[in-house]
């Protein structure tokens, strides 16, 4: 269940485990809320007493950790109506623990101009659940033609420039933007795909794709362009950031540039740490996603590069779309799914199972991509923004698509088993969304 309940002057969330990656901090503590702000927070803030006028919520069970800073996201038309309005992805987001997140550039209208930076921003204020940001579009209309002014959308408050799901085929631009980047001190967010290879391509190309008749996307699609992004990078001297690794053979590759020196950061989706190609098969098109997913051994690679930190961070790559786009045949469907509300859970489902270490699986969707970005998100720090979540760490749920919030209910993880399930999502100090009352 949503709500969006009054801000109370004073709360105190009681015996809860706090975790903030940032700080390597795990204790057994409480945290003050005061005026939407942090106020205090430790293991014995009240061991003189506690304040007749403060308002307790028991946590006892439950973790608190900083609210979920999604650093990609994509929605078609983030400023204008489309199968998920914003006002409903917003709600989808703050009901996955995302009190932050950034649009990919390229829905309708393109993310190309200044007055269409200020205008997604400006909605998302007005909704007021989660801060909605959004990345500038490298090239104009997203069409990798001729660059943007990235300056004058940088200082309208893009935190990051890509070109979305089309990649940047001309190597020379994609040089030049990342000089011009380096001047302005931001982060270029390249879409590790080659385009003349993934053209057609429906799922992973492997024997299923065989089996179903269907034309496959190759590893290569993805390390071929990654390849170029880090000797980009390396003969630049400039920062770049790869989106949504997919393979075992780009996380290695990503693994020797860093240990080269290079200044290369990345990100995976949660699907590609959770789900194999297998999920498409009968022609599964919720499980239709770009880049698609692989072979377990993938799924094993993504988890050991998020444990060691080889990817920096997690995104959801949320991309709604109407069911009439999803359901119809596997080459006519859209590539994506609903990715806002599935994001926490199937981390901490990792986590449950071992594959991924608590505090790592939350640096990575808190204060990591935040300093990827340049964001002051994504931590407790006192005297700040009250942002944060609650969840329980042991609670076994069933993925159920008919309860999501958002409009977009397209999911190739319907009917999966998880542990690890949200239970508040807390904004400014006031409650956006809440599975039970506490």
């Amino acid at each position: 269940m949503s709500a969006h309940a009054p801000m109370r002057p004073r709360t105190a969330y009681m015996n809860a485990r706090i975790l903030d990656p940032a700080a390597g901090l795990d204790i057994t503590g409480s945290l003050l809320v005061e005026s939407g702000i942090i106020q205090d927070m430790g293991t014995n803030i009240f061991e003189a007493g506690i304040s007749p006028d403060i308002h307790q919520v028991d946590c006892v069970g439950l973790c608190l950790a900083p609210g979920i800073l999604d650093m990609y996201a994509e929605l078609p038309g983030s400023a204008g109506s489309r199968a998920e309005p914003l006002a409903s992805s917003c709600q989808a987001a703050v009901a996955g623990g995302i009190t932050t997140f950034v649009t990919a550039p390229d829905g309708t209208p393109v993310v190309d101009t200044p007055n269409v930076a200020e205008a997604v921003q400006r909605r998302g204020h007005e909704i007021g659940l989660a801060n909605v940001l959004t990345h500038g579009a490298l090239t104009m209309g997203a069409k990798g033609e001729a660059l943007t002014e990235i300056g004058l959308l940088y200082n309208a408050g893009c935190v990051g420039f890509s070109n979305g799901t089309q990649p940047v085929q001309n190597t020379a631009l994609l040089r030049q933007a990342l000089v011009y980047a380096q001047i302005v001190d931001t982060t270029i967010i390249s879409t590790p795909l080659e385009a003349s290879l993934i053209a057609g391509g429906q799922i992973h190309e492997s024997a299923l794709a065989t089996r179903l008749g269907l034309r496959g996307i190759p590893v290569l699609a993805e390390t071929l362009a990654i390849l170029r992004d880090i000797a980009l990078a390396e003969a630049t001297g400039a920062r770049i950031h790869i989106g949504a690794v997919s393979t075992a053979a780009g996380v290695n590759l990503i693994r020797a540039a860093k240990a080269k020196g290079i200044d290369v950061t990345a990100h995976t989706a949660p699907p590609y740490f959770s789900a194999s190609v297998s999920a498409a098969d009968g022609y599964r098109t919720f499980a239709k996603l770009l880049p698609p997913l692989r072979e377990e051994g993938d799924v094993t690679a993504i988890l050991a590069g998020l444990s060691d930190g080889t990817i920096d961070a997690i995104a959801s790559h949320h991309s709604p779309h109407a069911e009439d786009q999803k359901r119809v045949p596997f080459a006519q469907a859209s590539f994506g799914a609903a990715g806002f509300e599935t994001m926490l859970p199937l981390a901490l489902d990792a986590v449950a199972a071992g594959r991924l270490p608590m505090l790592r699986a939350l640096e990575a969707m808190t204060s990591k991509p935040a300093e990827i970005l340049r964001l002051r998100v994504g931590r407790l720090v006192r005297r700040q923004a009250a942002d944060f979540i609650l969840f329980d760490p042991k609670a076994g749920w069933v993925i159920d698509s008919q309860h999501f919030v958002g409009a977009c209910r397209n999911t190739p993880f319907q009917g999966r088993n998880v542990k690890g399930q949200l239970v508040m999502t807390i904004k400014n100090g006031r409650t956006v969304h809440t599975l039970n009352a506490l």
